[in-house]
């Protein structure tokens, strides 16, 4: 959205209406002045990493050029699209793995953050509060996973049980889908936390779908503040992120998001149940297309695809990527006369 807006600087006050409708949350640091030269500091940063992934998976992947550019341009936009059809799973390369994952997870983290280090090369900028919860989020649940997989032998040591559990849980949370293992026969646990990192997705300002790691670090501090004030109900207990207060009006903000997100989904997955899916499939396919993953549960996961479905239950899929790609508010501020007028 970002970058869209930038193209069009006819907008003018509509363009920062839009900037804050794509980044509904606490975070909404712009870097500059101008939307259209944050954008244009952000098209750099995104280019140099693409470029270095590219070169990385060349020389110490093995890949050919042609698969090299493409799997990075694919990890970094975090779309998922691979040259081959059975995936990442195709090179079965460790080295190829673990330079996907490291970039998606650069790709998943806040670009306003890449901004400040590159700025002041210094680390200690980056590490925020949703930047802390998105890394603790993500290596404890690889860890779980791994253990998981390792238990029940799916893979013979605890190095291969890592080493796919990560990928496969870095390329959900990211959003981006790609795939180097069959994760619908893993156990239901493993299953169940893939489906709760397509609904998190990354870190607000990344080129990530789903709700956001910030909004849901948000709404667990709310809910720790009602059960503080239900002890001392007459205490002042500020919601914080980064040492600084998060607005109320933000909070309820994000719970009438989280509440929209749940609604659309609950609502597409019956519409869907009535066309005749079953509810696992139904379910992880509303929630990876409003998050733009990808691959689902079930029948539609890594290994197969979408194409056996019917026509309404494409349209509806279809909808519902273009609700989480665009936010769903923003979708709804663009349909309002009155936005226009302003």
């Amino acid at each position: 959205m970002l970058f869209f807006i930038a193209i069009l600087p006819t907008l003018g006050f509509a363009g920062v209406q839009l900037f804050r409708a794509e980044l509904t949350g606490p975070n909404k640091d712009r870097i500059t002045p101008r939307v259209t030269e944050t954008a244009r500091k952000m098209w750099l940063i995104y280019l140099a990493m693409t470029l270095l992934l590219a070169l990385l998976l060349k020389e110490l992947g093995g890949l050919t050029y042609f698969d090299a550019t493409n799997h990075a341009l694919a990890a970094l936009a975090t779309g998922g699209f691979s040259t081959k059809n059975t995936g990442v799973a195709y090179f079965n390369n460790p080295t190829v793995d673990y330079l996907l994952s490291i970039f998606m997870l650069l790709a998943a983290t806040n670009f306003g953050l890449h901004f400040r280090f590159f700025r002041q090369l210094d680390w200690r900028v980056i590490f925020d509060t949703e930047f802390k919860w998105f890394l603790g989020i993500v290596f404890g649940t690889t860890l779980i996973m791994t253990a998981c997989n390792f238990s029940q032998h799916n893979y013979p040591t605890l190095t291969e049980s890592f080493r796919h559990s990560f990928f496969v849980l870095t390329s959900t949370i990211t959003t981006t889908g790609f795939a180097n293992a069959d994760y619908t026969v893993w156990s239901p646990l493993c299953q169940f936390l893939i489906l709760l990192a397509m609904l998190m997705g990354g870190m607000s300002g990344s080129t990530t779908g789903g709700i956001k790691c910030i909004r849901i670090v948000a709404a667990l501090k709310q809910l720790w503040r009602e059960f503080k004030q239900l002890i001392h109900p007459n205490a002042v207990i500020a919601i914080k992120a980064n040492h600084r207060a998060i607005p109320d009006s933000v909070v309820s903000a994000i719970w009438s998001f989280l509440f929209l997100y749940i609604f659309v989904a609950l609502v597409a997955t019956a519409l869907i149940l009535a066309l005749g899916l079953e509810l696992i499939p139904a379910f992880s396919a509303v929630v990876s297309c409003l998050s733009n993953v990808g691959p689902a549960l079930g029948d539609l996961g890594p290994t197969s695809n979408f194409a056996h479905l019917s026509a309404g239950i494409k349209t509806i899929l279809t909808l519902c990527m273009l609700l989480g790609r665009l936010e769903m508010f923003a979708v709804l501020v663009i349909l309002t006369p009155a936005y226009w007028r302003s």
